[in-house]
C-alpha cells in the first residue's frame, strides 16, 4: 500500500481491533474503550475494508479472530503501543538518565550559576553530564541548530525566535588584596573615587573590548583610570590581583566567591554603575522536553538561593 493511501483510513481503529483481540467482545471492547458498540460496530467495518477481511466472526460469547486477524496482530499491538508511547507524556528518570547538556556560558557563568548547579546534578542526575563550552559569535546560531542546549548570558538583546527566562539582577564590586595601601583611606567601609583611581586596575573583557561599564560611567563625568592589564577570563584576575597592586572591578556574585577563596578584601565601586540582569537561553523545540525542563528548573532554583550578599 502506498502511504498516500494511509490518508483514507482512521488509524485510531486499530486501537479498537487490539482490544478485540485481547477481550473477543464487543460488549467488552466498547466498555474498556469507553464507546458505545455502535461505535466499536463502526469501527470493525471500518477495520474490514482496511485490511479486506472479516476480521472477526461470530463466536459463542462473543467474536473470533480470523487467521488473517491472527497473523496481522503481533504487529498491530506494536504499532499501537508505539503510537501509545509515542503521544504519551515523556517520563525523564534522573537517577537512570546519561544525556549530555551542553552549556554556553562565560566562566562568569561557570562560578556563579554552574557551581551550584553542578552539585544538584551529582545528587539528583548521578548519570547525565554537562558540557560547558564557551561563548562566541555563533552562540545564538548553535542554539537554533541544536549544537547547544542551554546559553547563560547577560540582559543583551536576543533574537526573537530564542526563549530566555530572568536569573538574577548584578552589580558591581571591586577587590584587591588584603593589607593594600588603598585600605588606609578607607572611611565608613568606603573607598572615596579619588583613591579608587590612584590604583591600576584590571580590565576583564571576554570579547575583547577595550573598556568596560565603569570605563563608560566615568566618561560621562570627565573621568577615567588607568587600565594597566586586559584579559578575558573573569577566573584568572583574582589571582593576578592576589599579588599585585591592581584592582579588580567585577559582577558581585563572583567578587564575593573570589574574595572569601583567595582573602581578598571586597568594597562596593564609589561610583554607581548601572546594574544588569543574567538569564538563562533556549530554543523554542525544547519547551516542553522534560530534560530541558529539569535542566532549567534546577538552574533557576540554584541561582534563586544563592544570595549575592550572604
Amino acid at each position: 500500500m502506498q502511504k498516500s493511501n494511509l490518508l483514507r483510513h482512521n488509524v485510531s481503529h486499530l486501537v479498537v481491533f487490539q482490544s478485540l483481540i485481547q477481550t473477543g467482545n464487543v460488549t467488552a471492547t466498547a466498555a474498556e474503550l469507553h464507546m458505545s458498540q455502535p461505535a466499536v460496530s463502526r469501527a470493525l467495518a471500518h477495520l474490514r475494508e482496511m485490511f479486506n477481511d472479516p476480521l472477526f466472526v461470530r463466536a459463542p460469547g462473543g467474536v473470533t479472530p480470523t487467521a488473517r486477524a491472527q497473523e496481522i496482530s503481533p504487529r498491530v499491538s506494536d504499532m499501537v503501543d508505539d503510537l501509545a508511547d509515542l503521544l504519551s507524556d515523556q517520563e525523564f528518570d534522573l537517577k537512570a538518565t546519561d544525556r549530555s547538556f551542553r552549556i554556553a556560558t562565560t566562566d562568569y557563568g561557570a562560578s556563579t550559576v554552574i557551581l551550584d548547579a553542578s552539585k544538584a546534578f551529582g545528587k539528583k542526575a548521578p548519570k547525565a553530564n554537562l558540557e560547558i563550552v564557551p561563548i562566541t559569535n555563533d552562540v545564538f546560531q548553535d542554539l537554533a541548530k541544536g549544537r547547544l542546549d542551554l546559553v547563560l548570558y547577560s540582559d543583551a538583546p536576543i533574537p526573537e525566535s530564542l526563549r530566555s527566562e530572568p536569573l538574577f539582577e548584578e552589580s558591581y564590586s571591586f577587590i584587591f588584596r588584603n593589607k593594600h595601601p588603598i585600605l588606609k583611606e578607607q572611611k565608613n567601609g568606603i573607598i572615596p573615587l579619588k583613591g579608587f583611581l590612584a590604583w591600576p586596575h584590571i580590565l576583564v573583557t571576554v570579547f575583547g573590548g577595550r573598556y568596560g561599564e565603569i570605563d563608560r560611567t566615568l566618561k560621562n563625568i570627565g573621568l577615567e583610570r588607568h587600565i594597566a592589564m586586559r584579559l578575558p577570563y573573569f577566573s584568572t584576575a583574582p589571582l593576578i590581583v592576589a599579588q599585585t597592586d591592581m584592582l579588580l572591578t567585577l559582577p558581585t556574585r563572583m567578587a564575593i566567591h573570589f574574595a572569601s577563596i583567595l582573602k581578598l578584601q571586597r568594597f562596593d565601586t564609589p561610583i554607581e554603575i548601572s546594574n544588569f540582569g543574567y538569564r538563562q537561553i533556549w530554543h523554542q523545540r525544547t519547551d516542553h522536553d522534560p530534560a530541558m525542563i529539569w535542566l532549567r528548573k534546577t538552574i533557576k532554583e540554584c541561582s534563586e538561593s544563592k544570595s549575592a550578599y550572604r
